[in-house]
C-alpha cells in the first residue's frame, strides 16, 4: 500500500471523512473497506469509535454500556416489566446483538439470555470483546466475525430476539442495511423479534459516498418497509419516525 493509500485510509476511518471519489465499483470492495477502517480505528482509540469516549476507562466503559442496556434494550425487550435492582428477569433463550463492538452491552445483556450470538464486522474489536469477557459467566456468549452483510454461523430460525443499537447509523450502503435485515428474518423464530435503531434523517447534508465508513444513510421506516414487504417480517412498533433517534421492532409472523 502506498504512502497515500495510506493517508487516505487514516482520514477516512480515523477522521471520518466522506470521500466521494472513493465509491467503489461493488459491494465486496464497500465491505472490505467497511472492515478495513474498523479494525483500524479498533486499533487506534476503540472507545473512541464504539462509545464516543476517547481511551475510556474499563469502569466508564461498563457504566456507558450497563446505561444503554437499561434504557435502550430492556425496555424494548420487556416492556411490560419494571426494572431495578433486584428484579429477576426470566432469560431469553436466544438473543442476537448486532454490532457488538468490543462487547460494551454485550456483558450487561448476557445475564438475560441463555444463548448469545454477539456479531461484528470487525476482527480487532472482536478480539477486544473476547478478552473483556474472559469468565466463565459469558461462556453462553459467542462472538462471530462477519462480512459486514451476511449472517454466517447463527443458525437459522434459532433467536428469539434479534438487537441493533447504533450500528446501522454508521452505514452508507442500504443494500447493507437490507441484507441484515433480511438475514436476522432468516435466523428468527416464529414470532421472534428485531429491534432495530436507525436514523430517519440524512446523517450527511454534504452526500453520502460509499467512501464514507461513518456517516451512514438515512435508515427509517421507508427503507424497512422496503425491505420487508413480501417477508414474514412485520412492524409492531415505531418510535422517533422522521428524527435521528428512529426505532423499528419488526416480528416474524407465519405468511
Amino acid at each position: 500500500m502506498s504512502n497515500i493509500d495510506d493517508a487516505v485510509r487514516y482520514s477516512r476511518a480515523i477522521e471520518c471523512a466522506n470521500i466521494p471519489n472513493l465509491d467503489p465499483v461493488d459491494i465486496d470492495s464497500f465491505l472490505k473497506i467497511s472492515k478495513d477502517d474498523w479494525n483500524l480505528r479498533a486499533i487506534k482509540d476503540a472507545s473512541k469509535y464504539v462509545c464516543a469516549s476517547s481511551l475510556a476507562s474499563e469502569e466508564d466503559i461498563r457504566a456507558s454500556g450497563y446505561g444503554d442496556v437499561k434504557r435502550e434494550f430492556l425496555p424494548r425487550v420487556f416492556p411490560d416489566k419494571n426494572f431495578d435492582e433486584n428484579s429477576y428477569i426470566y432469560p431469553v433463550d436466544t438473543v442476537l446483538e448486532i454490532g457488538c463492538g468490543f462487547g460494551r452491552m454485550t456483558m450487561f445483556i448476557a445475564p438475560y439470555c441463555k444463548t448469545l450470538y454477539a456479531v461484528d464486522i470487525s476482527s480487532e474489536l472482536l478480539r477486544i470483546a473476547s478478552s473483556r469477557l474472559d469468565h466463565p459467566i459469558y461462556q453462553h456468549v459467542h462472538f462471530i466475525e462477519t462480512d459486514g452483510m451476511h449472517l454466517d454461523g447463527v443458525p437459522n430460525n434459532s433467536v428469539d430476539i434479534a438487537f441493533e443499537y447504533i450500528v446501522f447509523q454508521h452505514c452508507s450502503s442500504e443494500e447493507v442495511i437490507m441484507s441484515y435485515i433480511r438475514e436476522v428474518g432468516k435466523k428468527l423464530k416464529i414470532g421472534g423479534m428485531f429491534i432495530m435503531h436507525g436514523r430517519d434523517v440524512p446523517a450527511d447534508t454534504g452526500g453520502i459516498s460509499k467512501g464514507n465508513t461513518w456517516h451512514g444513510c438515512q435508515c427509517g421506516g421507508d427503507l424497512v418497509r422496503r425491505c420487508t414487504q413480501g417477508t414474514m417480517l412485520q412492524i409492531v412498533k415505531e418510535e422517533g419516525v422522521g428524527t435521528d433517534r428512529y426505532w423499528v421492532t419488526l416480528r416474524k409472523v407465519v405468511s
